[in-house]
C-alpha cells in the first residue's frame, strides 16, 4: 500500500469556512485516511 502525507495551509485570516469544509471533507471520502485540523496547538481529528 501506497502512502502519502500532506500538509495544507489556510491563508484566509478567517479560517476554514463550511462551504470550504465540506468541500475537503468530500474530497478526503474516496481515501483511508487519517486527517487532523490544527490551529496553534489545538488539534482536532476530522
Amino acid at each position: 500500500m501506497d502512502a502519502a502525507e500532506a500538509t495544507l495551509e489556510i491563508k484566509n485570516r478567517l479560517g476554514l469556512h463550511l462551504r470550504a469544509a465540506s468541500t475537503l471533507a468530500q474530497a478526503l471520502r474516496q481515501f483511508t485516511s487519517a486527517v487532523t485540523l490544527s490551529n496553534g496547538a489545538q488539534e482536532v481529528n476530522a
